[in-house]
């Protein structure tokens, strides 16, 4: 009887994982039609309508981008830690390159900036990747999976 008991509070354990698995894989998808978005905004307006600095990190920020979906879908047991400080970093980044009025480096600014020299698409674009980068950073942290342990694969058998 106890073991009936023990594989029913694991089979309820793997439906909520898996519940938030989907939320996690939904939140990332987001994420990566945000940045499809936000970076074909930067071809629309051409790669010299921003800073150097920021086209050059852009790129490399690609590359975490890229990262963080492919741990995600992987189910990599580091990616929901890897989405929880990505996503917040890159939020946070977003918000400072074009949401903080003009500063001296990293600095596309939106703010202050006549309109003929933006657009509410461009202004929707790198809104749209700063939420999408929190709601990544959220729904990876609510996931409860946080921890360095192994993620067991769908449909796994747990072990006694």
């Amino acid at each position: 009887m106890k073991t009936a008991t023990i594989n029913a509070n694991q089979t309820m354990s793997s439906c909520g994982h898996a519940l938030q698995d989907t939320r996690l894989r939904r939140a990332t998808t987001l994420f990566a039609a945000a940045v499809a978005f936000h970076n074909i905004d930067h071809f629309r307006r051409g790669l010299n309508s921003a800073p150097s600095d920021v086209l050059v990190v852009g790129m490399l920020s690609i590359l975490l981008e890229l990262a963080l979906v492919v741990l995600v879908f992987q189910r990599h047991r580091l990616a929901p830690l890897a989405a929880i400080v990505g996503g917040a970093f890159l939020a946070i980044g977003y918000l400072d390159v074009h949401f903080l009025p003009p500063h001296s480096f990293m600095s596309d600014s939106f703010v202050g900036v006549r309109w003929s020299t933006t657009s509410l698409w461009s202004e929707s674009a790198a809104l749209f990747e700063t939420v999408a980068a929190a709601i990544l950073a959220f729904s990876a942290a609510s996931s409860g999976r946080v921890g360095l342990g192994v993620t067991p694969s769908p449909g796994a058998r747990a072990t006694d």
